[in-house]
């Protein structure tokens, strides 16, 4: 029934909406179906308006997480029955690191396969690696560059909104032919520490805060921090095997967390198709019990064929005006 594309999308004339074919229920039962709608799309709103409040928790669930890994508080118990462990020292990220943070690089990307792929933000935004968020990018990269990246790498966003900017990933997986862009910062742990730990003590909530009010940039611009403040970034560091621990039981809630959010994504799906599958239903005449006692359509619809005055009448009178 479309007739063509405005500027504002498609469109369709007023004779041609006119002559569309809907199916018309008895006026007692439109009423009923009326009536059924506003009672189950309510409780729907309200399902969804519940849901909506998940999200948020499990945020502020992981960040309430983090806290506590990092400042000690989620590990209490475990250093009581390990009273030989020695306490948590005062240090910066640039005492965990092997080398300085260097930054990346972004040739221009082509529109063919090459054998080398340059991450994109996307690839680190939410704080967990995701190597298939990558452009093609010539094959000029010496093997002995530093913008390779290997597993147990750790990048940083350097460059990215406040909300984003120092946001980091641990590349967790084993792979080939990948570079980071110049948008990013690598580093890499050393003995002191694992990437692992090292990704949670940059994704706290007080370092996260100390690269943003660090960071630098001009209106317009997208902030950005260097390598300096990664590496005056203060942070306390307990023992390695305290370290591990804190790792094992973060993953594990943060698993937990996971679980959570699967089944949120699951439930606002369901909840989302609930709408238009009540109005499928309701103009197939399913949703409310019909009545044989209820004045046909085509009774109405003869009633309301005789009220509307004619187009030629009203085409007539505007002549006659």
């Amino acid at each position: 029934m479309k007739t063509g594309i405005s500027e504002s999308g498609m469109n369709i004339t007023h004779e041609r909406f006119s002559q569309l074919v809907v199916p018309l229920a008895p006026r007692s039962e439109q009423k009923r179906i009326a009536d059924k709608l506003d009672t189950v799309l309510t409780r729907v709103e309200a399902v969804n308006t519940r849901l909506a409040r998940v999200a948020p928790i499990l945020k502020r669930f992981r960040q309430s997480v983090l806290a506590a890994a990092t400042s000690g508080r989620l590990t209490e118990d475990w250093r009581e029955v390990n009273p030989s462990i020695c306490s948590w020292i005062d240090c910066q990220i640039g005492d965990l690191l092997r080398e300085k943070p260097r930054n990346g690089y972004s040739p221009k990307a082509v529109d063919h396969e090459t054998p080398i792929r340059s991450l994109t933000l996307s690839a680190t935004t939410t704080g967990r690696f995701r190597p298939e968020c990558f452009k093609f990018v010539p094959d000029n990269i010496p093997p002995d560059s530093h913008l390779w990246i290997s597993k147990g790498d750790v990048l940083i966003q350097r460059a990215n909104s406040l909300e984003y900017v120092g946001v980091s990933a641990v590349v967790d997986v084993e792979l080939g032919g990948y570079i980071y862009p110049d948008l990013m910062m690598k580093c890499r742990a050393n003995e002191r520490t694992s990437p692992a730990f090292l990704h949670l003590l940059l994704s706290s909530a007080d370092i996260r805060k100390f690269f943003r009010e660090h960071a630098t940039g001009t209106a317009g611009n997208m902030p950005k921090i260097n390598q300096q403040t990664v590496i005056a970034a203060p942070c306390r560091l307990p023992t390695r095997k305290e370290q591990g621990e804190i790792v094992r039981r973060v993953e594990t809630l943060f698993t937990f967390a996971d679980r959570l959010e699967d089944r949120l994504l699951t439930a606002q799906t369901a909840t989302e198709r609930l709408t238009p599958a009540l109005l499928a239903k309701a103009f197939r005449g399913e949703l409310v019990p019909q009545d044989p006692n209820d004045e046909p359509a085509s009774e109405l619809l003869r009633r309301l064929q005789q009220e509307a005055p004619s187009t030629s009448a009203k085409r007539g009178r505007k002549s006659a005006a």
